[in-house]
């Protein structure tokens, strides 16, 4: 993966200069991250944002940090009241030429025996919200068996599912076994994603899907399988050693 340059990591961090407005406000509390947001560093791009952020007017900003701290990738999300699909606005926007990383990268430098592993941003959010360390993957084709390198170093990995009908999650699932082969997974209820489960049972019934998934989890150490061994750069240029 190529190092950001000097362009794309001063359009980064222009991103970050907006603050979380009244609806960005709003928004984040629906779905029960308020008080996360701050450590999220999630903000607002205003109705009158830089000529270059016009496009991104009034959506989410959620950056994604690497393991240094640094800004890597934003994603920039709708926050309408309407089904993106049907109205043919995307749902995420992320900027162009920016490589897509896994999302909450900076979450490996706080040590620990255990991650955890959400299906997109959302979920990864609430994961924060209650208080585990997590990483976020945007849809089955993000998750690389390189990644696997990545999370060698702990005792329990724990991928959090939920049934969905295009039997994404489950995709998703697949990959990260096939180069994890030990890793625990949290299966959300029917009809739900970890998100709106969270939103309507609260912290402790998540932390509790977490215990009664959790208590089959594997003994000893995960097993990894990796493949396609590449050079990988931080954003500042760095190798990232795998």
């Amino acid at each position: 993966m190529e190092p950001l340059g000097n362009a794309q990591r001063r359009s980064l961090e222009s991103l970050l200069q907006y603050p979380l407005g009244e609806v960005g406000r709003a928004y984040v509390e629906s779905r029960g991250l308020g008080e996360a947001a701050t450590d999220l560093r999630l903000g607002e791009v205003s109705a009158s944002p830089r000529p270059e952020h016009r496009r991104y007017a009034g959506r989410l900003v959620i950056p994604s940090f690497s393991a240094r701290g640094t800004v890597c990738d934003m994603a920039l999300r709708c926050m309408k009241d309407h089904d993106c699909g049907a109205e043919g606005c995307p749902k995420y926007l992320f900027l162009p030429g920016v490589p897509k990383r896994l999302y909450g990268l900076d979450d490996l430098a706080l040590g620990g025996p255990e991650i955890h592993i959400a299906e997109g941003h959302p979920d990864r959010m609430t994961l924060k919200a209650c208080g585990l360390p997590a990483l976020g993957v945007a849809g089955v084709n993000a998750w690389k068996g390189y990644h696997a390198r990545l999370l060698a170093g702990y005792e329990r990995v724990f991928f959090w599912a939920q049934a969905d009908d295009k039997g994404q999650s489950e995709g998703l699932g697949e990959r990260i076994r096939s180069s994890i082969s030990r890793v625990s997974v949290i299966m959300v209820e029917s009809g739900e994603d970890l998100n709106s489960f969270y939103v309507k049972h609260g912290r402790q019934a998540v932390l509790d899907l977490l215990d009664d998934g959790g208590a089959e989890a594997p003994e000893g150490e995960a097993e990894y399988e990796f493949d396609e061994p590449e050079v990988h750069y931080d954003d500042d240029g760095t190798v990232i050693p795998f």
